[in-house]
């Protein structure tokens, strides 16, 4: 099972996330499940990097797992941090309606941590 937990900031935008494990839909190298949340996981990701005016920190421990928490966002990058944001959060929710079985969401609201165990 994929294991997605979110952690939302004050105004419902993305602060934090993890994700860690294998969909079991089906055989690695052929699972859709796991395709579809790598693509919407790896392409947030690579956008965020991409953006000068987001800062996160960001870290793979090993394949089947990332991590993310967002430090800051300038006023002129955050209508793009926001749709890319909703964009991920909702493609999440989609494949874990879904594939309920394969996919599960938590959401938590910022407590003021980054990271697990910090």
């Amino acid at each position: 099972m994929i294991r997605v937990d979110i952690v939302l900031a004050e105004d419902s935008l993305l602060k934090e996330f993890w994700v860690d494990g294998h969909s079991g839909f089906s055989l690695k190298g052929t699972d859709i499940v796991c395709a579809a949340a790598s693509a919407l996981v790896r392409t947030f990701l690579e956008l965020n990097e991409a953006e000068p005016g987001v800062v996160a920190l960001q870290g793979a421990e090993k394949e089947g797992k990332a991590a993310w928490a967002l430090e800051n966002v300038d006023p002129q990058a955050y209508a793009r941090y926001e749709a890319w944001s909703w964009f991920l959060l909702r493609g999440l929710e989609d494949l874990a309606r879904e594939f309920p079985d394969h996919v599960n969401i938590q959401y938590r609201r910022h407590t003021g941590r980054s990271f697990h165990g910090s």
